[in-house]
């Protein structure tokens, strides 16, 4: 959450691909897919990333 907030501020973004079905539930139930960027590969992931 800290290195989220600290990426923000400087016009970054975090992004979190190809997760395991039991790491994305979790994500899911604590809610840090509103926080972080979550793609289900890492071609998508890249696709959305500028500058990459």
């Amino acid at each position: 959450m800290i290195a989220a907030k600290q990426v923000k501020s400087q016009q970054g973004i975090i992004a979190v691909a190809a997760m395991q079905p039991v790491v994305r539930e979790i994500f899911d139930i604590s809610k840090f897919t509103f926080v972080l960027n979550c793609f289900d590969t890492v071609d998508e992931a890249l696709a959305q990333c500028p500058d990459q």
